[in-house]
């Protein structure tokens, strides 16, 4: 019962999302035909929905399993000094596989996400990528502020994460 709640509220926050989104973005977006599905890792027990852009620029960077955007709801494992939490919204990326570039494209992304998150420090994290770990840049819903997944706030946030990043990935230059 609990997985179809957050499936309809994974759902919900989608469709909000996608109606803030500019037209040009909106028709950029792609979801995998599995998802939402759940995933249950370690402390994490989350539904998820990931989003990739339709044009994976660049080469080698975006991948359904590797990289991409994430709405989730549930729990995400609590990092140090963390309270509960009701799920997030997240751009994760395995820059060292081989499928995401095998470190080429590192220090662009990171650039763009270390400027995302001066704009808003106190909301979103960062977890930068050592040898073989995931780029996390994450806002978790935390039950002290939020006791029920805040969809708007979710899909809000989502969306200027998706308009601030997206360009700025899809530009990265191919390396030599």
């Amino acid at each position: 019962m609990q997985l179809l709640a957050h499936h309809n509220l994974i759902l919900a926050t989608r469709n909000e999302f996608l109606a803030i989104l500019p037209a040009h973005i909106r028709m950029a977006m792609c979801f995998p035909p599995k998802d939402p599905q759940q995933l249950r890792k370690g402390d994490t027990d989350i539904c998820r929905l990931r989003i990739l852009p339709v044009t994976k620029r660049p080469v080698r960077f975006w991948s359904s399993q590797w990289c991409f955007y994430e709405i989730g709801i549930g729990h995400y494992a609590a990092h140090h000094g963390e309270g509960l939490n009701v799920g997030g919204i997240t751009f994760v990326q395995f820059p060292f596989n081989q499928s995401c570039g095998k470190g080429r494209y590192l220090k662009p992304a990171l650039d763009v996400l270390r400027q995302l998150q001066a704009q808003r420090p106190g909301e979103f994290s960062l977890t930068e990528a050592r040898e073989k770990d995931a780029t996390i840049f994450q806002r978790r819903y935390f039950i002290s502020s939020f006791p029920n997944f805040p969809t708007s706030v979710a899909a809000k946030d989502l969306a200027w994460l998706v308009q601030k990043s997206l360009p700025k990935f899809q530009n990265i230059p191919l390396p030599p």
